[in-house]
């Protein structure tokens, strides 16, 4: 799994992300590439070189409800059709959060309400970094 974590708050421990610069962050022995959500501009050809260039499997964003539509044009701009994570902190309707989303028909989109961001990485990350009997 190679995710970009995508967001316009800084993580724990985390200096505070640059717009259209790629940052790492260490959780539990797996790497996030990390990344400020901003409006999308009109000339970006150098980001959306960046970002083809990792090659990521999966979008992880941790927005608030009126976030929502940036986030989804800049999904739409850079990954359309990707496995998304969206954890959605700060709503006052989580059903109208999930119809902005578009969960209903995009099962790309997995939605999430979490205050912070650790629930969901500790949903998506490894329990151990110890080796499975299977690797050996």
């Amino acid at each position: 799994m190679k995710c970009l974590y995508i967001s316009t708050l800084k993580l724990p421990d985390q200096d505070e992300f640059k717009e259209e610069v790629i940052s790492d962050y260490m959780y539990r022995d797996t790497r996030f590439f990390c990344t400020k959500l901003k409006k999308i501009e009109r000339n970006q050809i150098r980001f959306d070189f960046i970002l083809k260039t990792y090659k990521f499997t999966k979008l992880l964003a941790h927005i608030t409800h009126e976030e929502i539509p940036i986030f989804l044009e800049w999904r739409d701009r850079f990954f359309p059709n990707m496995e998304t994570i969206v954890n959605i902190y700060c709503t006052n309707d989580i059903s109208e959060s999930l119809y902005l989303l578009g969960t209903d028909m995009n099962l790309d989109i997995t939605g999430y309400f979490f205050k912070s961001i650790e629930p969901v990485f500790a949903l998506i990350t490894p329990m151990t970094s110890v080796p499975s009997i299977n690797n050996y």
